[in-house]
């Protein structure tokens, strides 16, 4: 950082050449009176720098604003230039007097911004890591999204939100434009005419390898893989609400409950035949959809049709459902007398691809408060105040009773008991086998294709696999710790600790090694790790 004579974070430093010795005793009575400044602080507001400068006896003080030790400015204001961004901001004043002298005494104030990482999303090779300042930083595979160019660095600024679909990201700015980086067919590249539509852009979503932009005015554009919805030319959009995705299609409802669907056409890019009007909720597997109208009616569509052809037969019947809900490949619908679950993978293990409920087959789950669900599985807190568990099947046998509460957060189940006492347990359909692991007392389980880390109550993890996956952190295992959090890629991962920072490892070209980026300093301040790799509304 710029700096002159001694400096402060924000503060106040004096030089102290032969100038700055004058006045001692035996001057001359006339010597002027010269003003003082009392403090100094910049404030940053808007992209502008402000100068904050109490003085006594100050009239016109002179300003000179340095950028990495170049002057480049008077006057009491700066605005910020998008090439000024990640260098030192320096503030030089010299107080003036009533009469206009200049205090012999000259004042550096330098900008030290605390910029620390909001956010860290993956996508399935690379990272990127959203700041304070709304700059953006990636690491990992260069072509998926590990890198971008300098002329993407300038533009990644005034950052609000990040994006990812398999191998790309999108960043979304606070005035509403888009900037994208990473593989081409999965979105990384937004053609001219595309970009020139990218204005007042409120949210983004994606599928596997397309992004979909919804606009202030209620329209939708979208890019990417066409085949998974990166082409919505077929669709005309009327005041769309929000958008809903699974990996290969979308679903955006509008503010009058229609549904417009696009993308694979069997993984529910297609919805013909199917009734959506006065629709209320959505929902979304990695392959099918499921609406809920206003009526309490649900209707379900993409690949479950396939799997299973007497699905609408079947629901049907199942009026008055009062909430939906889905895992990545399950759904689930709670009714007054109890719950409905159906799959649109007839390899599920832990249900059937038929629909199952209280009556069927001996599954009287009965009555329930509510419903909650993680990637692979469902729990629902029962009226009798029991836990019942499906979709994951190393649950089947977790009894809970006494419970009060129930919920959901990444891959775990937590649940309050009346004698006030919490327990949690982990889901996860591991790819495995990984015979040391442990599912129960620990906060969460996350996997590579090839290795699994657990995060252990007491903010520790354990680590198994083929180390070309992340199976080895031994090069780190002494600052994994105090663990908040982690994320993983499909051969890497992320731990956010305590102390805001990152702890990565696994294989170095696809994000397991950070040490060219300022994520992993004392100073940075990290307070949450997202995975958004085909993100849905849900």
């Amino acid at each position: 950082m710029f700096c002159r004579g001694d400096k402060g974070d924000h503060g106040l430093a004096g030089t102290n050449g032969a100038q700055g010795q004058r006045g001692a005793a035996g001057q001359d009575a006339t010597r002027p009176v010269y003003a003082q400044i009392t403090s100094a602080t910049i404030d940053f507001s808007n992209d502008e720098f402000t100068a904050n400068v109490p003085c006594d006896g100050c009239e016109n003080n002179r300003y000179l604003w340095f950028i990495n030790n170049t002057p480049i400015s008077n006057g009491d204001s700066y605005i910020l230039q998008e090439e000024d961004y990640n260098k030192s901001i320096a503030l030089e004043i010299t107080p003036m007097n009533e009469k206009g002298i200049p205090s012999p005494r000259e004042y550096v104030v330098s900008y030290i911004e605390n910029i620390k990482v909001d956010a860290v999303y993956s996508n399935n090779l690379a990272f990127a890591a959203l700041k304070s300042n709304g700059t953006v930083v990636a690491w990992g595979h260069p072509t998926m999204g590990g890198s971008f160019s300098e002329e993407k660095r300038l533009k990644l600024i005034n950052v609000s939100s990040l994006h990812s679909t398999d191998n790309a990201f999108v960043a979304l700015k606070s005035d509403g434009s888009v900037v994208a980086w990473g593989l081409d067919s999965d979105g990384g590249v937004i053609s001219e005419e595309i970009q020139a539509q990218l204005s007042d852009v409120v949210n983004i979503f994606s599928t596997n390898s397309a992004f979909a932009a919804l606009k202030k005015d209620g329209t939708v554009i979208s890019w990417g893989n066409p085949v998974n919805g990166g082409d919505s030319n077929a669709v005309t959009f009327e005041k769309i609400d929000t958008i809903f995705s699974n990996d290969s299609a979308f679903a955006a409802l509008d503010v009058d409950g229609n549904v417009f669907t696009w993308g694979d056409a069997e993984n529910g890019g297609d919805s013909t035949g199917i009734d959506l009007e006065n629709i209320t909720s959505i929902v979304s597997t990695k392959l099918s959809f499921a609406a809920l109208n206003e009526s309490g009616k649900v209707v379900s569509w993409g690949k479950v049709q396939a799997t299973n052809p007497t699905l609408s037969e079947n629901l049907a019947g199942a009026k008055k459902v009062l909430s939906i809900h889905s895992t990545s490949t399950l759904f689930a619908a709670r009714k007054e007398s109890g719950i409905i679950s159906w799959s649109d993978n007839i390899n599920d293990i832990g249900v059937a691809p038929v629909i199952q409920n209280e009556e069927n087959k001996g599954n009287k789950i009965g009555k329930v408060y509510s419903i909650v669900s993680t990637e692979f599985a469902f729990a629902a807190l029962r009226k009798n105040h029991t836990i019942v568990f499906w979709g994951d099947t190393s649950l089947t046998e977790q009894k809970v009773e006494n419970a009060t509460s129930l919920s959901s957060r990444g891959g775990s189940f937590s649940w309050t008991k009346w004698d006030g006492t919490t327990n949690s347990v982990a889901t996860a359909n591991l790819k495995g086998p990984y015979p040391n692991y442990k599912k129960t007392d620990i906060k969460s389980m996350h996997e590579t294709s090839g290795a699994v880390a657990v995060l252990n109550n007491d903010g520790t993890v354990t680590i198994e696999g083929r180390i070309y996956f992340g199976g080895d952190a031994s090069h780190v295992s002494d600052q994994l710790n105090n663990v908040l959090s982690i994320q993983s890629n499909s051969r890497a991962f992320a731990a956010l600790k305590e102390d805001g920072t990152v702890i990565t490892w696994g294989r170095d070209h696809h994000g397991g090694n950070s040490s060219n980026t300022d994520i992993s300093t004392v100073n940075v301040d990290v307070k949450e790790i997202f995975n958004t790799v085909g993100s849905s509304s849900q």
